[in-house]
């Protein structure tokens, strides 16, 4: 259960409906009882327990349950014994030496925060300030008695000047909005006229400001701002070394009625402050709890519900237009969104600066990294491939060459990094991202070392999910363009967070170090050369080569391999010899020795960080390998059932968030075909909704497209039943030797399941 960024823990929100039910405990009682059970603490470990009394209409609401009546607090109108603010009976005039030492005193007590209200509503135009949140005063005062008040409270979340001179997006201000204070009230009393006497104490207070604030509310702020009236120059702030930076008319908190268009005047309290302030927050990995969510929860719920976006709006929006994408798989962007201004809103969605492409991604990884957890080996495999839109240039800004640039096509690259159970079902997409060749180029080697950092990237997401699922051992998987001597160097550095196994590129002239028993001495050999000194351990392995078109074109076959394995030190190359030491990794060699007539025999040389001198490693080696065809399938599959290369929109950041929408729909797809071959047993219900569980066993049985010995009877609870049942609505057939359906037949067959389960939830009314 969700209240804006805070996603409640399924024991938190048991507890709250027991205790509703049972009426025993006030609100104050129950918001102490979630901040316990959520750890739900202030940055100096306070439980914020008037947060959480805010959030609890909400809750009672989504629980459908009623609140204890509010007890009544004090009276509003309370009289209090405040005292006559002392200072000068009369004006004081003259020049700052003469008025003497000038102290900053920090209103720590209830009499001094009194004091410092008194003489606001005495002398500020305004008034005590009504500004909600953390807040710290001060009292000015000299020999002569109090000279004033100076009064600092949180900023508020917006600020237009301040944030176009920062560069802030949403998040980035979301992550640092609490290093910043605002000087809400300034006064000197009346009659006390000394020249330079309010940037001197400008300066003195911000002098002790940050360590105040941070003995206070447990928060170092780096920056502190102001608003000035225009009809006023600021003439204090700018000799105290603050920085004017633009007019807002922005009302202030607490703030009623019309307001004068005001200066905004910024100062650091750091020497560094500002570069800290535009430091981009990183996305960081399960900061939400798991989700509970009932039968009739759709699965774009799941996978979209924990965006951490900070504008409530687009969080939303997102999960709508996930859930379009889930009841119109495939469909063009009009058939996802029949509406007219459904289509308006999603395309200024997509073309909206606000959500990035990483943003829509986020809340699925959030769910990746659930189903991570609960396995013991997890191969994260990265693969790139193109999207070609050449029908769309001179349309669509941000498109670039995909070949030769002398060609016409034109289109992106996609990069992505798909997480696969050892037994080869999808868990989810942990990585995408995509590009534009540049028009001009600019040079090879360049561009070469440009895109190669992508697999540095992936190999980052699979150490981030390692470190956020120790029970896990994450192994990233890649083809021969990743076989780059300085990403085993960064799995080295870091060994207990992910493993790495890549194909080796024959043409990058590899060398090891190894044991020649026959010589008894280590030797440096072509790593080519390396697995003919070791024993076959594995003879008769059959390995299914997949179809390929283009120059290499080749059918698909098996091929039976012997396979060897052994350990070697991976030297560094040529240029950084004696810097570097070598790399101690397990070399793997799948070999057909006698190929079909006419046929290329299938050779594989592996590197993995992972392994060991036995057959049971150098098999699971080969079989973690063969999981790479996964993600070719799987790209296969984005293209032909989304039609992702068919979407129309202006630009390529566009087209970017399209494309995580549809990837996400795909990996949907493509795990139904994997659940039913890799975890046959798992319970359907775990995976497929009532409502569509409900059409399938409805409309097989009215159509009798159940064998004559299964109709009338229960359907097996688990899902490869229903994986079988649900290709039956498209008219297939099981055969002897294809027992499952492929991806293109469950496609369309998911197609149709949802247009069925629309209809169905439209007869039934809203909930």
């Amino acid at each position: 259960m969700r209240v804006g960024l805070r996603i409640f823990r399924p024991q938190t929100i048991a507890w709250l409906r027991e205790a509703l039910q049972r009426g025993q405990l006030s609100r104050a009682a129950l918001g102490r009882g979630i901040c316990e059970r959520e750890d739900w603490r202030n940055p100096k470990g306070e439980y914020c327990t008037a947060s959480a009394r805010k959030v609890l209409p909400t809750l009672a609401a989504q629980l459908d349950l009623p609140l204890p009546e509010a007890q009544p607090g004090p009276p509003a109108c309370r009289p209090r014994s405040s005292p006559d603010p002392p200072g000068p009976s009369t004006g004081f005039t003259g020049s700052l030496a003469e008025l003497g030492e000038v102290s900053v005193h920090w209103a720590r007590t209830a009499a001094q925060r009194r004091l410092c209200a008194a003489l606001l509503d005495q002398h500020h135009p305004l008034g005590p300030a009504r500004a909600p949140g953390c807040r710290l005063s001060y009292l000015l005062a000299a020999a002569g008695g109090t000279l004033g008040v100076l009064s600092f409270v949180a900023a508020p979340f917006r600020l237009g000047p301040r944030d176009a001179f920062l560069g802030w997006d949403d998040r980035t201000r979301g992550a640092h909005i609490e290093r910043i204070l605002s000087n809400d009230r300034f006064v000197l009393v009346a009659g006390v006229q000394v020249k330079n006497l309010a940037s001197h104490v400008l300066g003195k207070t911000l002098q002790r400001l940050a360590r105040d604030w941070q003995q206070a509310h447990g928060v170092r702020p780096w920056m502190v701002e102001t608003c000035v009236q225009s009809s006023r120059p600021g003439t204090s702030y700018k000799a105290a070394g603050w920085q004017c930076v633009g007019a807002t008319r922005g009302r202030p908190p607490g703030a009623g009625g019309a307001v004068e268009a005001k200066t905004v005047w910024l100062r650091g309290l750091e020497p560094d402050w500002q570069q800290k302030l535009c430091q981009q927050p990183e996305q960081t990995l399960g900061q939400y709890p798991e989700l509970v969510l009932d039968a009739e929860a759709s699965w774009a719920r799941r996978e979209y519900l924990r965006s951490d976006l900070p504008d409530g709006r687009l969080r939303e929006r997102l999960e709508q237009m996930g859930q379009s994408w889930e009841r119109h798989p495939g469909e063009d962007l009009p058939a996802i969104f029949p509406h007219p201004a459904a289509l308006r809103a999603a395309t200024r969605l997509l073309h909206n600066g606000r959500m990035s492409a990483a943003d829509i991604l986020q809340p699925h990884r959030e769910a990746l990294l659930e189903r991570v957890q609960v396995e013991s080996t997890v191969l994260l495999v990265q693969d790139t491939t193109t999207l070609n839109y050449t029908n769309l240039r001179g349309v669509t800004r941000g498109l670039g060459p995909l070949q030769d640039r002398a060609s016409s096509s034109r289109g992106l690259f996609v990069h992505a990094a798909v997480g696969f159970t050892e037994g080869g079902r999808p868990l989810g997409v942990s990585g995408l991202e995509r590009w534009a060749r540049p028009e001009q180029d600019p040079g090879q080697a360049a561009e070469r070392e440009k895109e190669s950092r992508r697999w540095f990237r992936g190999f980052e997401q699979g150490q981030q999910l390692g470190r956020c699922s120790p029970q896990t051992r994450v192994v990233v998987v890649g083809d021969r363009e990743s076989d780059i001597f300085e990403l085993f160097e960064r799995q080295a550095e870091r060994a207990a967070e992910a493993g790495l196994l890549v194909r080796v590129h024959l043409g990058r002239q590899r060398k090891v170090r190894v044991w020649d028993a026959a010589v008894r001495s280590e030797m440096i050999r072509p790593i080519e050369a390396q697995p003919d000194f070791e024993q076959a351990l594995v003879t008769g392995r059959k390995v299914e080569i997949e179809s390929q078109g283009g120059a290499r074109a080749r059918e698909k076959r098996t091929a039976v391999t012997e396979i060897r394995i052994g350990p070697v030190a991976v030297l560094p190359p040529k240029e950084r010899a004696g810097e570097v030491a070598p790399l101690p990794a397990w070399l793997v060699r799948v070999l057909e020795p006698d190929p079909p007539p006419g046929e290329e025999g299938l050779e594989w040389l592996l590197l993995s960080s992972e392994g060991a001198a036995t057959a049971q490693w150098a098999e699971r080696i080969v079989s973690w390998y063969e999981r790479r065809w996964g993600i070719e399938e799987y790209f296969r599959l984005l293209k032909t059932g989304t039609r992702i290369e068919d979407r129309r929109l202006r630009d390529a950041e566009a087209l970017g968030k399209c494309l995580v929408f549809d990837v996400i729909t795909a990996w949907r797809v493509f795990s139904l075909d994997r659940y039913a071959r890799d975890a046959p047993e798992t319970p359907a219900e775990t995976v497929l909704t009532a409502d569509e569980l409900a059409v399938i066993e409805g409309v097989t049985e009215a159509e009798r497209l159940r064998p004559p010995r299964e109709r009338g009877q229960p359907v097996g609870p688990d899902i490869r039943s229903w994986v079988v049942l649900l290709a039956r609505m498209r008219g297939w057939r099981p055969k002897k030797h294809r027992e499952l359906p492929g991806n293109e037949v469950l496609w369309q067959a998911y197609r149709q399941l949802q247009t069925m389960v629309r209809y169905r939830q439209s007869l039934r009314g809203p909930p």
